[in-house]
């Protein structure tokens, strides 16, 4: 395809979890050095945001998993730009192993005024920097994750504090820690025993250094379908998710 940025990367021993495979979290992590890098080359990365106090900031994340790839493979992570709305912009992403597509992703972003803490236009210095290809890798809206008002499988609460380590540039936590708390805070069983198969995760609210935050999740058909929640005690909802898995065979001398 045309009109696409692309990176490869090795997948290597810590970014694949106890089976070998490719970790989500080094997935998603893949995907947002992708993305950062094709601004870079453009000249609209970082550094040229920050001299300004703009940033784009993730919104939310829908992403599917067709495969998981192994260590020592290689992955390519091609993205483009679908959409440049008047604040808002839409990322599409493949993710493939050789011409083997592994998995598939749009991502929301709003353009951020870093000084007055507030969403703003996007500059056309921004917006015709970028080619637009409106090809989606994901046919789907963005509208906000749900629970649903049947009785939960089971229900896991958590309690953590924001700390320095879980900060970005922007001074808050980054999106990648954030996914690391919904997806590691699940039970060892529940882990051990399914793969993750798809993500949708909407960013509500900045959490920042020294907040509490509260992590609820309730699963639903036998773990298939889990809903995920983060609120800050002092209020505000912070996160919402749902995340979708399949089951898979306990490995020998694995432990629930």
């Amino acid at each position: 395809m045309t009109q696409a940025f692309s990176i490869r990367l090795p997948i290597r021993y810590e970014d694949s979890d106890h089976r070998g495979k490719l970790k989500p979290l080094a997935l998603l992590a893949a995907m947002q050095e992708a993305a950062i890098l094709h601004s870079e080359s453009l000249g609209r990365g970082f550094t040229w945001l920050f001299s300004r106090n703009w940033a784009w900031m993730l919104v939310q994340t829908r992403i599917e998993m067709l495969d998981w790839p192994e260590w020592r493979q290689e992955i390519t992570v091609r993205t483009w730009p679908s959409e440049m709305r008047l604040m808002l912009s839409v990322r599409e992403f493949e993710v493939l192993v050789g011409e083997h597509l592994v998995a598939r992703a749009s991502t929301l972003w709003a353009f951020f005024d870093r000084e007055r803490k507030r969403v703003m236009r996007v500059p056309e210095e921004v917006s015709q920097a970028y080619v637009i290809n409106p090809r989606r890798a994901l046919d789907i809206k963005f509208v906000r994750p749900k629970g649903l008002s049947e009785q939960a499988a089971w229900v896991h609460r958590q309690t953590r504090r924001v700390r320095i380590g879980d900060i970005d540039s922007n001074q808050h936590a980054n999106n990648l820690r954030v996914v690391d708390w919904l997806l590691n805070s699940l039970p060892d069983k529940h882990l051990a025993t399914h793969r993750l198969k798809g993500l949708d995760i909407r960013y509500i609210a900045e959490m920042r250094q020294g907040q509490v935050l509260r992590l609820h999740h309730e699963a639903f058909d036998e773990g298939k379908q889990i809903h995920h929640w983060i609120e800050r005690a002092d209020g505000p909802m912070a996160t919402a998710a749902t995340s979708l898995w399949e089951p898979q065979p306990l490995l020998v001398g694995a432990e629930g």
